[in-house]
Formats: C-alpha cells, structure tokens, sequence
C-alpha cells in the first residue's frame, strides 16, 4: 500500500535517489503543498516538479506504483536505480536514459577555496552552458535560497575578470553526502583544467566536513575527467521520460 510520510526513514544505502529523496526532505520537510513524500513496502518515493524519484532497495512489485502514476498527471519523469526503470518504461511510451552513479575513493590533494561569485553571476553561467535544460531564475533561486537556509547548498568558481568562467556545485546534500554536478564551463576557457579545479576544491571542502562525494557524469568524456580525480562507479541509475 502507498502510503504518504511524515517523518525521514531510513535509507540503507546511498543512491542517486536516496541522496535527492534525503535532500528534499532535509531542505523542504514534510509539509510543503509542492513536495509530496511517500512509502511503499521498503521503497520511499518523491514527487516536486513533476519528476518522481524512486528509491527501491529491494525488488518489488510495480502494479501498484504503475496505478498511481497514471492516476497522477503531473509526473512527467522518474529516476530511480536502473533495474526498477527498465521494469516502469515496459508501461509506457517513454524515452529512458542510464547514468552511472560515481563515488570519490581517494582524498583530494589540490588546496585553495575558489573564487567568490554572485549567485546571479552562477545562474547566468550554468544558463549560458545548459540553456533549457536548467529552469528559469526564479524557481533556481527559491530551491538555493531553500539550500542555502539549511546549509544544503555550497558551489565553487574559478572567475575571470570577478566574473565566474566555470563552476561546480551540490545538487543534493544529506547529513552524510553531497552530490555534486553543475560541471560548467564557458566555451572559450575549455581545455584548461578549470572544470577539474572546480569539482575537486568542491569536493574538498565536502571531505573536510566528513561526506561522501559522489558524482553522475552525463557522458564519457566527463566520466573519464572524475575518474582522474579519483571517482569510481558503485552504481547506474535510469530516467524515464513520460511526456
């Protein structure tokens, strides 16, 4: 039975939707009329912004799920492990994409603190490198300003001319984790190693408060770029695109 919570369970392992589901319910707690959290057997899901995250530490059946997703005509994409997407997309006309899940294994070894930027100068960066795929001013701001009021959000630039060229930052933070992307940077400083700067200061500064670090390259290219700075895949997750 689907049932909606109120209080944070516990997750038995970190992945990439436990660490968003942990993060959402650490930034925003159980009574916001946008974020909707729930239970079914040992699987914990998240519903905001029309994306349901699904975290399923063990195999179970998806009927039920699969009732309430039809029934709910604001979702529009799921993630969850790979397993559990490749069942869900067998019910729908859906485009899926896979993803691994890295983890920092070895400690950072490069020093410093990065740069200092405007979270106004941040968005025009990440919205000049990602374009649509990044949401409109307004709604990035209330989720950092969310973030920032609990401690849950913490990025690092490397600027030219006091304004940032490149960046990296945390897209979901819990007591014990931080996820990291935002990888960006502007097209004409590419090839110099600021992308590298950038995610291993950040990931620094999560090792010196005791996290995790992990990491979801989007492609090869940058998978082979954390590698080198000492991440190593321990997972593979899928979306679903419904719509």
């Amino acid at each position: 039975m689907i049932e909606q919570i109120y209080k944070k369970p516990t997750f038995l392992m970190a992945t990439d939707a436990s660490i968003r589901i942990e993060s959402l319910m650490d930034t925003y707690g159980f009574t916001q009329p946008f974020l909707r959290l729930y239970k079914m057997d040992t699987a914990i899901f998240s519903i905001m912004d029309g994306v349901l995250c699904l975290y399923a530490p063990n195999p179970m059946d998806l009927s039920e799920l699969v009732v309430f997703i039809n029934m709910s005509h604001d979702i529009k994409t799921i993630r969850s492990d790979e397993k559990t997407i490749r069942a869900l997309s067998n019910e729908w006309p859906c485009f899926v994409e896979t993803f691994p899940l890295l983890l920092k294994r070895s400690k950072s070894t490069v020093e410093g603190l990065g740069d200092i930027a405007s979270l106004k100068d941040l968005y025009g960066l990440l919205k000049e490198v990602f374009d649509t795929q990044i949401s409109e001013f307004n709604d990035w701001y209330v989720d950092v300003f969310y973030r920032t009021k609990q401690d849950r959000f913490h990025f690092v630039t490397v600027n030219d001319n006091q304004k940032p060229i490149s960046c990296a930052l945390t897209i979901a933070e819990t007591d014990t984790t931080w996820l990291l992307g935002g990888v960006a940077t502007k097209d004409l400083y590419r090839k110099n190693g600021f992308a590298s700067t950038c995610v291993s200061l950040l990931a620094l500064e999560g090792e010196k408060q005791g996290k995790a670090i992990y990491i979801s390259p989007k492609n090869d290219q940058s998978k082979k770029l954390y590698e080198k700075l000492g991440f190593e895949i321990v997972d593979t997750y899928g979306i679903c695109y419904l719509h």
